[in-house]
Parts: structure tokens; C-alpha cells; sequence
């Protein structure tokens, strides 16, 4: 996760079961949760973590017990949190978290082949469970209320959380690796089997790209930034004449960690 806080640029990545902060100025790991957390005195037990977000605000965990808790992020110089609430999320391990926009819905997809919806406004109430054919390894939320989750039977779905009904899906070939909204209606998502898989606008396809892909993620400008199993960065244009055309990618850039969070 990359965010700002008071015009500094931090960089958050989960390190040894502990989520991490470093400034993008020093690169150097700069702030653990782990440590903030047992200064809060919230009576919270040490426990690794599998699954995570993090904005300036505030942080969303999920155990190794499959407990998810949120953190209000206090200050950051040092961290400081206070424990916002704490659920039992699922029966299986967590291996995805994301927090809508406004940080008031949590979803999460887990081991126990089940996507779910918390409302953080209520403790963390489930609100939504979705269940899947198998391990669910990604979940997106848009701001529309839409959920996208990532199967591991290579299948992407599309949820309505209003009418709590599957709307659409992707099937893909291979592992599914990552998905991605590039806007309130056009999803995105990454796979093995060498296609990018585009629903917009009621219309799903896949386009075929030539790589095994691990990530995708939306820029500025109708434009989107993949990466591939062979460690190369490339950006693509998304096409707007059509629901899935993907211009020639420009010259890939093979990108090198600068920040360290040991």
C-alpha cells in the first residue's frame, strides 16, 4: 500500500506476519504494528498477520485465528492506533482484505472458500457472505457496492451487496492473481494464463496479453500498470471504443526494490 501522510509518501508491506511502514524519503522500516499495538495497552494478544490494508487512517488486519481488527491510526511519528473493533471473520484462513472508500465496509476472502462484508460502523457486523467453489484468494470492493472476488477455481465474480446476487463473471484458464477496479464500472483482472480479463459495462472478455501476470493495478488516465512472473513492470491503455481492448504496452521497465521493511 502506498499513501500519504502530512506530505511524506509511507510505504506499508507485511514482513514476517508484521505490517511494516517506511518512508519513502529514508527507505528505511520505519514503524511495525506489532510495536504500536502492544503500546495502545488494548489488551490485544501478539498474533502474526496473513492479511492486511492500510490507508493513512487506519489499518485492517487479519490474524492467523481468523480474528479481523481495525486500527485507528493515531499518529505516525511514532505510530500510535486504538483499537477500533475485532471480529471471528471467518473459519479458515484470511487471504484477502480491502476497505472500501469511505473505510465504513471491510471485505474479505478467505480459505474457507467464502467472500464476506463487515460493517465497520457496527463492530464489524457481517452484513454479506458469498460463497465460492473454492478458495477465495482476492476481494475488491468498489464504490458503487459492488464486490469482485478472485477464486482459486480460476473464476472472477462480480457481486451486487444491494441485491446480494452474483452479476457477472470472468472465467479464466489459470490462477487468477489479482483484480482491480479501474472504475465504478470496468474490473479488471490478472491471470496465468497469460489474458487480462476486462468487464465494463455489463460485457465481460478476456484479452490476451503473452505473460503470466502476478499483479494489475489502475492508473491515472485510462491507463493500467501490470506485472508479470518474469519481474517486469508494463503499462497499457485501456481502449474506450470497446469492452476490453488493450493498446500495445509501452517499453516494459524492470522495476528494483528501493525501500526495505526488515
Amino acid at each position: 500500500a502506498v499513501f500519504e501522510v502530512a506530505g511524506e509518501v509511507r510505504i506499508a508491506g507485511l514482513h514476517k506476519g508484521d505490517v511494516r511502514v517506511a518512508s519513502s524519503r529514508s527507505g528505511v522500516g520505519v514503524q511495525r504494528l506489532s510495536e504500536a499495538t502492544r503500546a495502545s495497552r488494548a489488551g490485544v494478544a501478539d498474533e502474526d498477520v496473513c492479511a492486511w490494508w492500510a490507508s493513512a487512517s487506519s489499518i485492517a488486519v487479519a490474524t492467523r485465528s481468523c480474528l479481523l481488527r481495525t486500527w485507528r491510526v493515531e499518529s505516525w511519528q511514532p505510530l500510535a492506533v486504538e483499537l477500533g473493533a475485532t471480529t471471528r471473520a471467518h473459519e479458515g484462513p484470511v487471504r484477502s482484505i480491502d476497505v472500501e472508500a469511505t473505510e465504513a465496509l471491510v471485505a474479505t476472502g478467505s480459505a474457507d472458500r467464502t467472500a464476506r462484508v463487515f460493517d465497520a460502523r457496527r463492530k464489524l457486523a457481517c452484513t454479506h457472505k458469498f460463497s465460492h467453489a473454492g478458495v477465495v484468494s482476492c476481494a475488491r470492493l468498489s464504490s458503487t457496492l459492488r464486490l469482485a472476488t478472485a477464486c482459486e477455481t480460476y473464476e472472477v465474480a462480480v457481486w451486487d451487496l444491494r441485491t446480494k446476487s452474483r452479476v457477472a463473471a470472468i472465467a479464466h484458464e489459470a490462477r487468477v492473481a489479482d483484480v482491480c477496479w479501474a472504475s465504478d464500472e470496468c474490473l479488471l483482472s490478472a491471470s496465468q494464463d497469460e489474458t487480462i480479463g476486462v468487464w465494463r459495462r455489463g460485457a465481460a472478455r478476456r484479452v490476451v496479453v503473452h505473460e503470466r501476470l502476478e499483479a494489475v493495478v489502475a492508473l491515472p488516465g485510462g491507463r493500467l500498470a501490470t506485472a508479470g512472473a518474469d519481474g517486469v513492470v508494463r503499462t497499457r491503455s485501456l481502449a474506450e471504443e470497446d469492452a476490453g481492448g488493450l493498446a500495445e504496452p509501452r517499453r516494459p521497465d524492470r522495476l528494483s526494490p528501493y525501500v526495505s521493511l526488515a
